[in-house]
C-alpha cells in the first residue's frame, strides 16, 4: 500500500487517507505500510465465520443475542428471533448460529421473525419462556439491525449502548 500511495504522490496526486484492512488481515496492517486506517468489521465482537477461519479462539466470540423459547413440543424448540436478528447467512459448521450451552442443537428453518430447533432428548430441557444466547454466524449484518447493545460480565449488565449505524454528515 506504500509503494502504491508513493506513486500516486510522486504523480502529484495528494493522498490522505490509505484505507484498509478486514477482519482476518486486521493482525498484519502496519502504518509502515502506509495505511493510515483500518476498517475491520467484525473485529470488535468476532463471530462465527471469524472462529471458523481461526482468527479468533472460541473465547473470543463476545456478541450473542438473547433470545427466549416461545414453543417447545418434544425436540422442536421455536425462538422468538429469526432472520432479522440471526440474518439469513449460514455456515457449512454452524448453519444459522449456535445455541450456547446446546452443542448438539441444529437450527431446522428460520424465517424472518422465529428459528426453530431440533435439541435431542439427552440436552436439559428448555421450557417456554427460558432465555437462552445464539452465537450469531455473521455480526456485522446483526449489529446493524439492533437499537442497543448490552456489555455484560458474569450475568451482569455494565453498559447499554446506543447503535449508531447512520451518520449524517451536512
Amino acid at each position: 500500500m506504500g509503494l502504491v500511495r508513493e506513486d500516486l504522490e510522486a504523480a502529484g496526486m495528494e493522498v490522505e487517507v490509505v484505507s484498509a484492512g478486514s477482519t482476518l488481515t486486521a493482525p498484519y496492517l502496519m502504518a509502515d505500510d502506509g495505511i493510515t486506517e483500518i476498517r475491520p468489521g467484525t473485529y470488535i465482537y468476532n463471530d462465527l465465520r471469524t472462529l471458523a477461519c481461526h482468527a479468533c479462539t472460541a473465547d473470543g466470540l463476545a456478541m450473542t443475542v438473547l433470545a427466549t423459547v416461545v414453543s417447545r413440543n418434544g425436540e422442536r424448540v421455536t425462538l422468538n428471533t429469526g432472520s432479522k436478528t440471526l440474518t439469513t447467512s449460514t455456515h457449512p459448521l454452524f448453519g444459522h448460529g449456535l445455541l450456547r450451552g446446546f452443542p448438539d442443537a441444529d437450527f431446522t428453518t428460520v424465517s424472518e421473525e422465529h428459528a426453530t430447533l431440533c435439541i435431542p432428548h439427552d440436552n436439559p430441557h428448555l421450557g417456554i419462556g427460558d432465555r437462552v444466547q445464539v452465537v450469531p454466524i455473521h455480526v456485522c449484518v446483526w449489529s446493524d439491525l439492533q437499537r442497543e447493545v448490552y456489555g455484560h460480565r458474569k450475568g451482569r449488565i455494565e453498559e447499554r449502548i446506543t447503535v449508531d449505524a447512520m451518520r449524517h454528515s451536512m
